[in-house]
């Protein structure tokens, strides 16, 4: 539930609203994880996602910062 929780807020932090997604949180390996599936289009403006290195650093800085807030590594 926590996993899940945490996915949901970086999810929600990272797509601010604008793109519906879906998480699945996985429980059948060795360690706890999600994957985050989202529409691409900007439901509002009809823009599209960008996908780059930067973005991909956000997720991963605010994936850090939530799961450190968590207590977790």
């Amino acid at each position: 539930e926590q996993a899940h929780e945490i996915g949901r807020q970086l999810a929600d932090e990272v797509l601010q609203g604008k793109y519906p997604y879906v998480i699945t949180t996985h429980i059948d390996k060795g360690h706890l994880h999600n994957h985050i599936i989202f529409c691409a289009v900007d439901m509002a403006n009809q823009r599209k996602y960008i996908s780059n290195r930067q973005t991909y650093a956000f997720i991963r800085r605010t994936s850090d910062r939530l799961c450190k807030e968590h207590g977790l590594s």
